[in-house]
C-alpha cells in the first residue's frame, strides 16, 4: 500500500512574509498555489466557513512546506515560539554550512534570532541555535563540519516513544532510525531548549525517501500540554500530510498503531481531491490525501 510526505502545514498570519521569509531566509522556493472557498474546505479543516490561501515552497532537496493562510475565519493564537516540551509539533531543523550566515539572512527575512541558545553537542560534533519564523515556528539550525547543508527533520513532542515510534512505523511507514538518549549533558541541552535540567530520548524515525522525524520525549523538565488536534486557524505548524492510495486501509492502519481518525472531516473536493484527518497518539494532526 502507497504511502509518501507530502507537505508540512503552517498557518501564517502575513501570506507574503512567510514566502518571503523561508525563500529568502531558507532557500525555498515558491511551488504551488491554491485559493480556495470550497464547500469541503470547512468539513476537512473543521472550522466553520473557511476561505484559504495555500502557498506551496520546495526546497533543492523536494521537501514541502504549505504555507497556509485564512481568509476566513480569523487566526488566532500566539505568535511566540512554543517551548519544546510542549506535546506537539515543536520545530523544522535545518543543517547549514555556516550557522552565522544563515541565521543573519534568517533575521534580514524577517525571522527572530535567539542566539543564547547557541549550544554545542561534543559527541555529535554539532553546534545547534534556535531562530523562529514570523509567527514563532522554531526553526533549529545545526552545523556539522562533516554534513553539508539540509533540511534535516521536523519534531515532534511526545509521551511515549515506543507508542510513538510504532504509530509512526506501523501507520505511516517511517521506521525507526538514530536513537538519543541524553541523560547527562545538562551543560548544553539546557542552553539550546531554553530549559532547566534537561533530560531527554530523541528518537528518529524515517521514510524509504529519506524524510526524517524526530520523536522527543523529555523525562526532565516534564512534558506537558493538551494532547488534542490543534485547530487548524491555530498560528504555528499544524499538520503533517501524506499522499495515499487508499484512505479507508491507511486509516485502518491509523487505528491498529493507537492513533485516533475522525471521519467527519473526510470530504471530497470539486477537483477530486480527497482528504480526511487522524491523529497520532499525541493529537497531531495527520492528513491523508487521495488524488484522483
Amino acid at each position: 500500500m502507497a504511502i509518501r510526505l507530502s507537505h508540512r502545514g503552517i498557518c501564517v498570519s502575513d501570506f507574503e512574509q512567510s514566502l518571503s521569509f523561508y525563500r529568502d531566509g531558507l532557500g525555498f522556493s515558491e511551488a504551488e498555489h491554491f485559493a480556495m472557498d470550497d464547500p469541503a474546505l470547512s468539513t476537512v479543516m473543521e472550522v466553520p466557513g473557511s476561505q484559504i490561501r495555500a502557498q506551496m515552497v520546495r526546497n533543492a532537496q523536494g521537501v514541502t512546506l504549505e504555507l497556509l493562510q485564512f481568509v476566513k475565519p480569523e487566526t488566532y493564537g500566539p505568535r511566540e515560539r512554543r517551548p519544546n516540551n510542549q506535546y506537539g509539533l515543536t520545530h523544522l531543523a535545518f543543517y547549514v554550512d555556516d550557522i552565522d550566515k544563515t541565521a543573519a539572512q534568517v533575521r534580514e527575512a524577517g525571522g527572530r534570532v535567539y542566539e543564547h541558545t547557541r549550544g554545542y553537542f561534543p559527541q555529535g560534533q554539532t553546534t545547534m541555535m534556535y531562530c523562529t519564523d514570523p509567527d514563532g515556528v522554531r526553526i533549529e539550525l545545526m552545523h556539522n563540519p562533516d554534513i553539508a547543508g539540509r533540511f534535516s527533520h521536523s519534531g515532534i513532542c511526545v509521551s511515549d516513544i515506543d507508542k510513538s515510534m510504532m504509530f509512526f512505523d506501523k501507520a505511516i511507514a517511517f521506521a525507526p532510525a538514530e536513537n538519543y538518549a541524553l541523560s547527562n549533558h545538562s551543560e548544553w541541552l539546557d542552553i539550546v531548549n531554553e530549559l532547566n535540567g534537561v533530560k531527554l530520548r530523541a528518537q528518529m524515525v524515517r521514510s524509504v525517501e529519506g524524510n526524517t522525524i524526530e520523536l522527543l520525549k523529555m523525562d526532565q523538565p516534564a512534558c506537558f500540554g493538551p494532547r488534542e488536534r490543534r485547530q487548524m486557524n491555530q498560528y504555528g505548524l499544524t499538520h503533517l500530510a501524506f499522499h495515499v492510495d487508499d484512505i479507508d486501509a491507511v486509516a485502518a492502519d491509523v487505528i491498529t498503531a493507537g492513533g485516533r481518525t475522525y471521519p467527519q472531516t473526510r470530504a471530497t473536493f470539486a477537483s477530486g481531491v480527497e482528504i480526511m484527518y487522524c491523529t497520532d497518539p499525541d493529537g497531531v494532526r495527520v492528513e491523508l490525501m487521495r488524488t484522483p
